[in-house]
């Protein structure tokens, strides 16, 4: 029965019930003046692509029940909302605010999904527990050789970020203007440090998949790892509250991070695959 389920459309639509659910209840409880802005037709959808997005990493690796929950749950919250804080910084908008409505409403349905995703799409061996997770990370980023590729993936973010939104936002810095990506109030070093900690965030949410992942070829892992983090950074955020708002304006952040995504996990596959 479940490999039926794990097999078939089920997994991914019960994932997306569960996460419509947690963040309808996590509205209600929180903030329930927003629930006449959510659809939940859109949230339901978030979640179904989340589970498609899930499917391969909990399959083809074989995690045990507790260590696939640790993943799912170190992904979501890295790549997801919480772990956005830094760029969060780069904006005007109040953290409090933001710690408010936004990381705290994801809190329910990260854990959701996370305890969810490993019993409906279930791996096809259970042989990955937590002391050989931990002796894979360790042997993989924990040393002399992991740090400093970790350091050189965190530099290459920061120089892909700079890169991608200067050339989409030449004509500002022609003007010799501060472009709007970045913060008026915030001394360039300090933004800089700041791209780089999210760098740095995306990075350490995929050292679970990346320390067990077989495959030597960099293009399926460059694959793998896009899939997730533009799933579930940039695009079920922005389709869950697309209600009300139009596509055209959200598509060209879509497409320039889409590009940073593709360019940073390629340059994650050939430092540590």
């Amino acid at each position: 029965m479940s490999g039926f389920i794990s097999g078939s459309v089920l997994a991914p639509a019960a994932i997306g019930a569960g996460y419509a659910l947690s963040k309808v209840l996590a509205l209600r409880w929180l903030w329930p003046d927003l629930l006449e802005y959510q659809d939940f037709r859109f949230l339901f959808l978030s979640g179904i692509l989340l589970g498609y997005t899930l499917r391969p990493v909990l399959q083809r690796i074989y995690w045990k029940y507790p260590t696939g929950a640790f993943a799912v749950g170190l992904l979501l919250l890295g790549l997801g909302t919480p772990g956005k804080l830094p760029e969060l910084l780069l904006t005007d908008i109040p953290v409090q605010e933001w710690l408010s409505q936004s990381a705290m409403l994801d809190l329910g349905p990260i854990l959701v999904t996370a305890l969810l995703s490993p019993l409906l799409i279930p791996s096809f061996q259970t042989m990955i527990s937590r002391q050989v997770l931990l002796s894979q990370l360790k042997a993989i980023f924990f040393n002399t050789s992991g740090s400093l590729k970790i350091i050189a993936a965190v530099v290459f973010y920061q120089a892909l970020f700079f890169m991608i939104y200067g050339i989409y936002y030449w004509d500002e810095w022609a003007s010799a203007s501060r472009p709007s990506f970045l913060s008026p109030h915030l001394p360039l070093v300090s933004q800089l440090i700041l791209i780089g900690c999210r760098g740095l965030t995306i990075l350490i949410a995929f050292m679970p998949v990346l320390s067990m992942i077989t495959s030597q070829n960099r293009w399926k892992v460059t694959l793998v790892c896009t899939s997730l983090l533009f799933v579930i950074a940039d695009f079920i955020p922005t389709f869950s509250q697309i209600s009300g708002i139009s596509p055209v304006l959200l598509f060209d952040d879509l497409i320039l991070r889409l590009f940073l995504d593709i360019i940073f996990c390629y340059g994650v596959a050939v430092l540590f695959v």
